[in-house]
């Protein structure tokens, strides 16, 4: 009976690994992995001695961590992916005055887990407007509202220097 035919490929390598261990054994042959690919073969003499194997190791899952320190959190790699995602889908733009400089993301709200924020719980401040924010308001944990008022005060201000500036001209 040859090994083609009807049989699956996998069945027929397992029958044909089987037939060769059994050889092996036969010959008082041992067989030695190594890295789980290359298989070397030792001719032993008396006792077939029992080899330990080392299983490799499961590679763990990376669960998308939660991070509980707001310190901790700005100073982490997933904070800085969490950006690069939001400057994406934005522009780097001061949503307060229009500036293109020196931005960064503004937390409205502080809820203690910090890497799932969704965008409407950041927006983008330049240095100058945040520190200012945090000037007038300081800090708490819901700032949405505050933070809101304060780039529509600061854009009133802006169109309304940009229309005195145009009536001097």
């Amino acid at each position: 009976m040859g090994y083609g035919g009807d049989m699956p490929q996998q069945k027929v390598k397992t029958m044909y690994l089987d037939n060769i261990d059994k050889q092996l054994n036969r010959l008082k042959v041992r067989k030695i992995k190594i890295h789980n690919e290359s298989v070397v073969f030792k001719k032993s003499f008396g006792k077939v001695n029992k080899i330990n194997k080392k299983k490799p190791k499961k590679k763990k899952r990376k669960e998308r961590t939660v991070i509980r320190s707001y310190k901790t959190y700005m100073q982490s790699t997933l904070w800085k992916k969490r950006k690069n995602l939001y400057w994406q889908k934005y522009k780097k733009i001061c949503q307060a005055c229009g500036n293109k400089h020196f931005v960064t993301l503004h937390h409205k709200i502080y809820t203690g887990e910090y890497g799932n924020e969704p965008d409407k719980d950041v927006v983008a401040l330049c240095k100058r407007c945040h520190s200012e924010f945090h000037k007038h308001y300081g800090c708490s944990k819901n700032m949405r509202v505050e933070t809101d008022e304060f780039v529509k005060h600061m854009k009133s201000i802006k169109t309304g220097l940009q229309e005195l500036y145009e009536l001097d001209n």
